[in-house]
């Protein structure tokens, strides 16, 4: 049987404070913040990217390598900061799938 890939999580985040941030300036501090706290190759482990994120609600969606969530969680956390303005990431909620991911968000 064929290998399909690494495996993938979802973790849907929630920006605190500061003024409204654009997509790129999200992107920016999430992958700034991975590379400070495990280096490039940790970026490499980790993969992150900002797969959806909505400024006016201020919510997004970050995927990552399954095997390092713990690690994408606390580099989340270490974001106090996205374009010279205080800012804080909460991740409220994981999953496997962007589809499940939403329809929990939705439910609460």
């Amino acid at each position: 049987m064929p290998v399909r890939g690494t495996g993938r999580r979802y973790l849907a985040i929630s920006l605190d404070g500061g003024d409204a941030y654009s997509e790129q300036e999200v992107s920016d501090a999430l992958y700034q913040a991975v590379r400070e706290l495990f280096g490039y190759f940790g970026v490499s482990g980790l993969q992150p990217r900002l797969i959806e994120y909505d400024e006016e609600t201020r919510k997004g969606i970050v995927r990552c390598s399954r095997s390092h969530t713990r690690e994408m969680r606390a580099a989340l956390a270490l974001i106090t900061e996205i374009s010279n303005n205080d800012a804080a990431v909460r991740v409220t909620g994981a999953s496997g799938t962007i589809k499940s991911l939403k329809a929990n968000a939705a439910s609460k």
